[in-house]
This record gives structure tokens, sequence and C-alpha cells, in this order.
């Protein structure tokens, strides 16, 4: 369903396609960006893992002539996802999609692109993975950044099964997840926030 343990793979005996060492722009008490280009001329999915002392990150790379262009409707749980050919700007149908939202439990949506180059889903949760593969074998991917049916996962708090009884698991579950989406989406805003050293208001009081 994601790709949070792609970095868990294992690549003993594997050579790499290529080495970068990159110096990194300093600065003091400011976040900085690096932009580094790969000298990739094949289509393909490429594991891309990067160190800096004890730090390091991964994520995946795809090069594809496939544009697959995604919009999210939180509030309905649905994504629509529009295929062209990167070259010609041509829309692509016949793409074969496949749809699966984070917090999906053995639901995975699949469809082909029409005449347009359309593909809509609907009644995702969570974070939204789409994958997209036409005739040829090339592919197209997409990894959500809104959280799906928010605000009807909050409604179905007090869910009961087939035998009318309160089914606590399940509300529980959804409950630490919204506590953990907004906890997340606080954190996001802190760390990405432009401002420097101590706001005199938001300082502790002893």
């Amino acid at each position: 369903k994601n790709l949070e343990k792609i970095s868990r793979v294992n690549l003993a005996g594997i050579a790499p396609s290529m080495e970068l060492k990159v110096d990194l722009k300093k600065g003091d008490y400011e976040e900085l960006e690096t932009k580094v280009g790969l000298p990739i001329e094949n289509d393909g999915a490429y594991l891309v893992i990067c160190r800096g002392d004890y730090l390091y990150s991964s994520g995946l790379v795809l090069v594809s002539p496939l544009k697959m262009d995604v919009q999210e409707s939180e509030k309905e749980g649905a994504i629509r996802a529009i295929l062209t050919d990167r070259a010609s700007g041509d829309y692509l149908d016949g793409v074969k999609i496949k749809a699966v939202g984070s917090g999906d439990v053995g639901t995975v949506l699949e469809g082909e692109t029409d005449l347009r180059g359309v593909w809509k889903g609907e009644g995702l949760t969570g974070l939204a993975t789409v994958i997209a593969q036409d005739e040829k074998g090339r592919y197209a991917f997409f990894r959500g950044r809104k959280r799906l049916s928010r605000v009807e996962l909050q409604k179905q708090y007090l869910r009961r099964d087939f035998k009318g009884k309160l089914d606590y698991n399940y509300n529980n579950q959804l409950k630490q997840e919204s506590i953990w989406s907004g906890n997340k989406s606080k954190m996001d805003r802190l760390r990405n926030s432009r401002s420097k050293g101590v706001k005199a208001n938001k300082a502790l009081k002893k």
C-alpha cells in the first residue's frame, strides 16, 4: 500500500547504477534546499538512497513517458486520474489503473481510462496510491497528499457489527487514526514554518 519499507530492500551483491557526491548548502537554523540531477536515460523505477553522516533517506524515482495527473476529493474519498503521453500530449485510453488507500483493508480499485484518458475511483480511505500501466508495459505512479474520506470516517465512530453490537476495535482504531492525523498536520506546519528564533508570546513562562 505504500513505500515506507522500500529502504529495507536487501541490496547485498547488487552494484548501484550510479553514485554521486553532493555538497549541500550550509546555513544556521534555517531549512535549505539543494536540487540534484540524476543522469538517467532509460525508463524504469530507481531506488535512491541518500546518506550524510549518520542521517539517511530513500525514495523512488520513476522515469516514464506516461504522465498522470490526479485530482483528489477529500470529502468524497474519490480520485480522478488523467493519463497523457509526455512527448505528444495525447490522451491515452485503455490504460490499466489500480488504486488503494492506506486506510483500506483488502480493497483495491481497478479499471481502465476512457477515450478522454480519464479514470475515476471512489470510496478510498487515507492516502491514495495509484499505479497505471499501458499496453506497452510502461508505468506511471502517484502518491496521494490528502487524507481521503476524513469527514465520513469521523461520522462512523459508532459502527456496529451485524448483531447490532458496537465494534469497539474498529471505532477505537479510527479515533486513534484521527488523532494521529491531526498531530501530524500540526508537526508539518511547525516544521515547514519560515519563522526564525522564538517568538516572545510563544515562550514558556516559569
